[in-house]
């Protein structure tokens, strides 16, 4: 680890931090700081120059009258969790000004790292379990959805500074300080991407969302390999589809998924789901066969 030269950080109080040192990790900039309960942590810098990181944890704010929850306000602070709920939030989240609030929604087989989020946020795994409706267009009934749901003044104003804003779907783009973070492209993927074999023994990664947002993953995955797709436009004149395949699929998987904490299982492991989907289809087509 490399020593930055910005000594005169030393000793600077940012809420209820004090730096005790600054160095260089990972090409990041990084300090360690002594909180005012005792506790010391290292800590991405820029979050503490932003005022995103005030205390090490110990600061949660009160509950507001018929709150149900009580939130770690520091959340939101540059660590690998945080901007990959940050990138989850890009892309399979919205946020309401009006409440405030943020929330984000994954089918019933994803909601685990649902669970993971809300007990880091606010101590408690608990989702809301959406009811199942008709589709218009047949008989059929939608899949509940599980939804983490945030209300809270602090965390909502703390998501616009990371590039986030209600009714967001057509326009987003990524912040530059997020462009080259292997997390917030991680929760991108696991909101609005997909990773599978899918009858290939190749790998394939891809991405769906504005053209800023694609143009963003490649020059992300540009840092690794040399990328130049095409983009497939959707429906909407801003909406683009991009994949990856083969070796270098296989790269940037690597780089985005190992040594995780937050990720969803069947992305992180797309060899196990595919080979349990391909099983529990034969066992549904011998359950058929044997029912006629």
């Amino acid at each position: 680890m490399k020593k930055l030269q910005e000594i005169d950080y030393i000793n600077n109080t940012y809420g209820k931090l004090t730096i005790l040192s600054l160095f260089i990790k990972d090409k990041k900039s990084y300090c360690t700081a002594s909180c005012e309960c005792g506790q010391i942590k290292e800590y991405v810098f820029a979050s503490l120059k932003r005022g995103l990181t005030k205390s090490c944890g110990c600061i949660v704010q009160q509950r507001p009258n018929g709150c149900k929850y009580t939130y770690n306000i520091d959340f939101f602070d540059f660590s690998q969790n945080s901007l990959y709920v940050i990138g989850l939030i890009y892309t399979d989240g919205s946020l309401d000004q009006n409440r405030p609030c943020f929330q984000i929604g994954l089918k019933k087989e994803d909601s685990n790292v649902l669970k993971k989020i809300s007990l880091l946020m606010r101590g408690t795994e608990s989702l809301i379990i959406s009811k199942p409706r008709k589709s218009p267009s047949s008989d059929n009934y939608t899949q509940p959805f599980y939804v983490l749901k945030c209300t809270n003044k602090i965390l909502y104003e703390k998501l616009t500074l990371f590039g986030l804003y209600p009714s967001k779907t057509n326009s987003i783009k990524p912040l530059d300080i997020l462009l080259n973070n292997k997390d917030f492209w991680r929760g991108c993927i696991d909101g609005d991407g997909w990773v599978t074999y899918a009858k290939t023994k190749y790998l394939r990664i891809g991405f769906c969302g504005t053209r800023e947002m694609c143009q963003g993953f490649v020059h992300f995955c540009n840092q690794y390999i040399s990328w130049n797709p095409s983009f497939t436009e959707k429906t909407n004149n801003n909406y683009c589809e991009i994949t990856l395949c083969g070796k270098n699929a296989k790269l940037i998987h690597k780089i985005l998924y190992d040594n995780s904490e937050l990720y969803i299982h069947r992305k992180r492991f797309p060899d196990k789901f595919d080979t349990e989907k391909a099983l529990n289809r034969n066992l549904e087509s011998e359950r058929l066969e044997l029912e006629k």
